[in-house]
């Protein structure tokens, strides 16, 4: 059960990363930005 929701919270946020990579075209602000996130989540 807990598995299946850290799939889905890993592919919401591979998605949202995807979205900010395609919005910035910025490899390093968007891998800030998801890190930056990441550990907010924490």
């Amino acid at each position: 059960m807990i598995l299946v929701w850290i799939k889905h919270l890993l592919m919401h946020y591979l998605s949202f990363c995807t979205k900010r990579l395609l919005i910035l075209k910025s490899p390093l602000i968007v891998l800030f930005v998801c890190v930056n996130s990441l550990t907010r989540i924490n």
